[in-house]
């Protein structure tokens, strides 16, 4: 046997070793596809989420899940005498301010209770939200699932809702009110692509409430 036939036996009983770094690459994509193909939705989990990057043009057709309309937030009716509270609350801060002479923050003090009486005042806006297979969307500005790390539920007076919090620090953090017959349909779809997490309420949500914003 000639060395150029030694050669060639040698290469064809070589067999390079498996990546276990593409086999494990593989796997992963062939679950994600497996499940994508059972739910219809699009996206990963938050759990598995890394920085987010430029999204890609969408490969399967946006379909809407649920639909519905609600109050984009719970309107409680103030009585006469909640204003008169404000009033004088906002009174005796602008005597304090007015007997140590600080002019700029009597000012700020009346430009607060104007606003609080303000929006203490408006009504909410009747909203079209939508789950679609993508992400979530509200009066047609989307948010992808990807856009949201968790979610909790937590009830606004009476009425369930359920907050999406941004992966992104600076994020917007997206509501849900769940004033719809398909509410629980509506949580089960929205937990196979985001994780839920326990609401805690912090001491400026017990104050709003207690002012009954």
């Amino acid at each position: 046997m000639n060395e150029q036939d030694s050669k060639e036996t040698q290469q064809a009983q070589f067999k390079p070793a498996s990546n276990p770094f593409l086999a494990g690459q593989v796997s992963s994509s062939s679950k994600n596809e497996s499940a994508g193909e059972q739910s219809g939705l699009v996206g990963s989990r938050a759990e598995e989420k890394e920085a987010h990057q430029e999204q890609e043009e969408p490969k399967v057709p946006e379909q809407i899940i649920f639909q519905w309309q609600a109050p984009e937030f719970a309107y409680t009716q103030k009585p006469f005498g909640w204003f008169l509270g404000i009033i004088a609350f906002f009174a005796g801060l602008i005597a304090l301010a007015v007997w140590f002479q600080q002019w700029i923050t009597i000012v700020l003090l009346v430009i607060m209770a104007i606003a609080i009486s303000v929006w203490a005042s408006r009504k909410p806006k009747v909203l079209i939200y939508r789950i679609t297979n993508y992400g979530v969307e509200v009066e047609n500005r989307k948010y992808l699932f990807d856009d949201f790390r968790a979610y909790y539920k937590y009830m606004d007076y009476n009425q369930p809702t359920l907050d999406l919090v941004p992966s992104k620090r600076f994020g917007t953090l997206v509501s849900l009110p769940l004033a719809t017959q398909d509410a629980n349909e509506i949580e089960a779809t929205l937990s196979q692509m985001v994780p839920v997490i326990e609401h805690k309420e912090d001491i400026a949500d017990k104050i709003f409430r207690r002012l009954r914003f």
